[in-house]
């Protein structure tokens, strides 16, 4: 996995907006 499509966050590695568009994945929390 590339960095910049994973970020750490306090809830753990949540995948970026980067990600959701490179994967054609809904944004849930955007």
């Amino acid at each position: 996995i590339q960095q910049g499509y994973l970020q750490r966050t306090p809830r753990g590695r949540m995948a970026t907006a980067q990600a959701y568009l490179h994967f054609g994945l809904p944004l849930k929390d955007a």
